[in-house]
C-alpha cells in the first residue's frame, strides 16, 4: 500500500530489508517520523501498543486501514495522496494458524519438539510485540534455559517435569507460544523464531481508548464542543454505538492530526 495516509498512521522511518518485517510497505525515503503531541503519543500507545516493534505497527496498520478502505470514509484517506489504498486479503490470510506462525526452528532434529500458540494471550498487545526470538537449551535433567533475543533480552531458567521422556507442556513468556520438549538430553539447543500475530480486536482497543485516554488528549485529538471539520465528524463517528464506525473516527483523526504536525514541524 502506497499512500501518505498510511507513512503518517504508521509513522515509522524508511527500511530497506527486504522481508524481515511483516507486511512491510513502502515508506518514502524522504519521511522523517513526526515528532507527536503528548494527545497523540497517548493515542498511539493504545493503537499500536508501549514499544511496538515494526512488524506490529505493519499488522495494525493494515487492520485499520482496510476498515477505513472498506467503508464510505475512504475518500478521507485520498486527501493528500491521490494513489489507492491498494489492500488484500494478506491481513487474514497470511496467518499459518489463528494465533502465530511458527517461522523457523533451528536444532539437532525438529521431532524433538512440540509447539503451539495459546489462545488469547493479550500482554504482547500492550506493549507491541509481534516478532520473537529464543533459544533453548536442556541445561539439566529438569531444567531448561530460556534466552528471549528479541524483542527485549531476557534469560531465564525454569523447572519442568517429565513423563516417559516427554515434558509438559510449558508456555515461554508473554508471547504465547507453549513447547513441548521429547527429549531431555542434556545440551539440546532449539533456536526458535515466532511471530505472534495481534490477539485484541480494534473494537477491544476502542472500548480502552473511549475509558482511558482522558479528557484532555480526547479534547485535543477532537477539539472542543464548537468542532470543526473534518474533526466534527471523526468525533460523530467515534460517539457512534457501532464498532467499526468508531474505529473509523479514531484513525482519520489521528492520521489528520499527524499531518497537521508534519506541516508544522516543516
Amino acid at each position: 500500500m502506497i499512500n501518505h495516509a498510511r507513512t503518517l498512521l504508521g509513522n515509522l522511518a524508511p527500511t530497506f530489508v527486504d522481508g524481515q518485517f511483516y507486511d512491510e510497505q513502502f515508506v518514502p525515503e524522504s519521511f522523517v517520523p513526526i515528532t507527536l503531541s503528548t494527545s497523540l503519543k497517548k493515542l498511539r500507545e493504545f493503537l499500536f501498543g508501549t514499544r511496538p516493534d515494526r512488524s506490529f505497527v505493519n499488522a495494525r496498520l493494515r487492520e485499520y486501514l482496510s476498515i477505513v478502505n472498506n467503508s464510505l470514509y475512504q475518500d478521507y484517506l485520498w486527501n493528500f495522496d491521490s494513489r489507492i489504498v491498494a489492500l488484500d486479503e494478506q491481513g487474514e490470510n497470511a496467518w499459518i494458524a489463528d494465533e502465530g506462525i511458527l517461522v523457523s526452528t533451528t536444532a539437532p532434529s525438529d521431532s524433538l519438539i512440540q509447539m503451539v500458540s495459546s489462545k488469547k494471550i493479550t500482554e504482547a498487545d500492550y506493549t507491541g510485540w509481534m516478532d520473537f526470538t529464543y533459544e533453548l537449551t536442556i541445561v539439566g535433567e529438569n531444567t531448561i534455559e530460556v534466552v528471549r533475543n528479541t524483542p527485549v533480552q531476557l534469560e531465564l531458567s525454569r523447572e519442568i517435569a517429565y513423563r516417559n521422556g516427554v515434558s509438559e507442556w510449558f508456555q515461554i513468556d508473554s508471547s504465547g507460544l507453549q513447547v513441548k520438549l521429547l527429549t531431555q538430553e542434556l545440551g539440546t539447543n532449539w533456536k526458535l523464531s515466532y511471530r505472534r500475530r495481534p490477539q485484541l480486536s480494534p473494537g477491544e482497543i476502542t472500548f480502552a481508548i473511549a475509558n482511558g485516554i482522558g479528557a484532555e488528549n480526547f479534547n485535543s485529538i477532537f477539539g472542543l464542543s464548537n468542532r470543526i471539520e473534518p474533526y466534527k465528524t471523526f468525533f460523530n463517528l467515534f460517539e457512534d454505538a457501532e464498532t467499526v464506525r468508531k474505529v473509523i473516527g479514531i484513525v482519520l483523526a489521528y492520521i489528520y492530526r499527524a499531518e497537521e504536525l508534519r506541516v508544522q514541524n516543516g
